[in-house]
């Protein structure tokens, strides 16, 4: 069996409730596969120090979690490259490392249309907005292959 600690906060009556909804659903779901899920809220603050790393925390204090979270404009890295780029220590997570993920596949790391790191980059300054499309269109691929 194994033990899944939900991190959430909330400072709003309404986030809150949909945690509790959601924290609910987790831990009847994966029960039944043998995981239990437990409460563990935390502050806000603990939970931005453990997710950056400031020491003494460590992402790995993190376990699971869940955060409202929306975007503040509807442009494609505005959802992705917080989550996904490995540049920065400070970012990236979902742990995503494009080039380990494209040698794992069998693909090229060093060949922009392989590697979803940079293709994240390169769609940041394309101005063409088909080439754009294509690119974010590949980043989704490699992400579900």
């Amino acid at each position: 069996m194994s033990i899944l600690l939900l991190k959430a906060f909330s400072a709003k009556k309404l986030i809150n409730l949909i945690r509790e909804d959601l924290l609910s659903l987790l831990q009847t779901n994966l029960d039944k596969i043998g995981i239990t899920v437990l409460d563990d809220g935390t502050t806000w603050s603990e939970f931005i120090y453990r997710l950056y790393e400031i020491p003494p925390y460590t992402r790995n204090m993190v376990g699971l979690f869940w955060v409202p979270w929306g975007p503040e404009f509807g442009d494609p890295s505005w959802y992705i490259n917080d989550l996904l780029t490995n540049r920065s220590r400070a970012a990236n997570f979902a742990q995503y490392n494009g080039c380990q993920a494209a040698i794992e596949d069998g693909r090229n790391p060093s060949d922009v249309n392989d590697n979803v790191l940079l293709l994240m980059e390169a769609a940041l300054t394309e101005i063409n907005s088909t080439q754009r499309k294509r690119m974010y269109d590949r980043i989704q691929e490699l992400l579900i292959t």
